[in-house]
């Protein structure tokens, strides 16, 4: 009898080490996808800013290209780098007309008002966003990399989806 219990003792350390392991396997999987959205949030906004800087660079080399240096973020997702005469080439068909300030106050983004739609008290966009900066008179500023990372953190949480009818739409919402 006592070697029964013995084994049936040594069953359940045997069980409960296993599910001590599988869970330290998951925390650890779980901490090393965190760390990779990290890393690969951070690479993005480097490769934003080295855009962004050699446009600056070009645009100082080139006078007669002096235009405004934006951002731009699609429904999917997509951010790039683009200088204000860009944008009319880019998106022909769009006017970022309508603004919202956003991210405390500190960061502005534009969209074309035909784009947006209300679902209950939510605004939601359904084409691109314009991130820009200001400066002290109200005129465009070029962005720079302070901005860049605010964008990137409010696209991250505003792009989502819409279900109407049996339809998915990507949207970006306004938070």
């Amino acid at each position: 009898m006592q070697k029964m219990m013995n084994m049936q003792k040594l069953m359940e350390e045997n069980v409960n080490s296993r599910e001590d392991g599988y869970a330290n396997t998951v925390d650890k999987a779980k901490d090393l996808i965190v760390e990779s959205e990290y890393i690969l949030r951070n690479l993005m906004i480097n490769l934003l800013d080295t855009i962004r800087e050699v446009l600056i660079e070009a645009m100082e080399e080139e006078p007669e290209l002096k235009s405004t240096v934006m951002m731009t973020c699609d429904t999917a997702g997509n951010l790039e780098i683009v200088t204000a005469d860009d944008l009319e080439s880019k998106y022909p068909d769009k006017e970022f007309a309508e603004v919202a300030v956003v991210f405390d106050g500190e960061l502005i983004l534009a969209f074309d008002p035909a784009d947006e739609v209300f679902i209950g008290d939510t605004s939601y966009v359904m084409g691109p966003v314009l991130f820009y900066e200001a400066d002290a008179y109200g005129n465009d500023a070029n962005i720079d990399r302070e901005t860049i990372t605010k964008a990137v953190d409010y696209a991250d949480c505003g792009l989502t989806e819409i279900h109407v009818d049996d339809s998915v739409y990507p949207v970006f919402r306004l938070i």
